[in-house]
């Protein structure tokens, strides 16, 4: 059930677990820190990003919107992944996938 606080932006693609995967490559290991490490205006320490949708916005970058473990507050996460050449052809051939 899509979360209340992760609504689907104009260009946004939905990722899946394996698509994420792919996009991250080997960051993929450090995902769990990812999801702790977000801005909240409650500031507690030990929070995580729940709930949370995977996108592909328009520029290839990832997009994780949820909300916090702590106060519920809509939390979201950009993971900049346009920025590696190789993460650009990723993107391109999931687009190409489930456009078809």
């Amino acid at each position: 059930m899509p979360n209340r606080h992760a609504p689907k932006h104009p260009g946004d693609l939905p990722l899946n677990q394996w698509e994420l995967r792919l996009m991250l490559g080997e960051e993929w290991e450090y995902f769990s820190h990812i999801l702790q490490n977000f801005y909240c205006s409650c500031g507690e320490i030990g929070r995580e990003l729940v709930d949370y949708r995977v996108f592909l916005d328009n520029h290839n970058d990832i997009i994780l919107r949820g909300s916090c473990s702590i106060c519920d507050s809509p939390a979201a996460r950009t993971i900049s992944t346009s920025e590696v050449e190789e993460n650009v052809i990723v993107a391109k051939r999931i687009r190409k996938e489930k456009n078809k």
